[in-house]
């Protein structure tokens, strides 16, 4: 779990993101569960991810209300950097 204030560094700090994702941001909730998340990443970036492979991803993740929820600009940015540093197959 993290803290209050790691949540706010996640969803205020500096993020690198394509354009059509930071277009979509403001109309986005701010956390996502893993289930909204692998959806998202799938709509974003058209790659499927199955939400038990976000367990696996370094988010962070933190509950309310017994659900685990993290910050969705933080997921965004994660998969967007996990996507650059993918090799593509020829």
């Amino acid at each position: 779990m993290i803290s209050l204030q790691e949540a706010k560094d996640a969803i205020y700090g500096e993020h690198d993101l394509p354009p059509h994702v930071q277009r979509a941001l403001p109309d986005l909730p701010q956390f996502s569960t893993r289930v909204d998340g692998a959806a998202l990443i799938h709509r974003f970036y058209g790659v499927p991810v199955a939400p038990r492979t976000l367990e696996k991803w370094p988010l962070a993740f933190f509950k309310i209300n017994g659900w685990a929820v993290t910050p969705t600009v933080h997921l965004l940015s994660v998969a967007n950097a996990k996507l650059n540093s993918a090799i593509a197959a020829a």
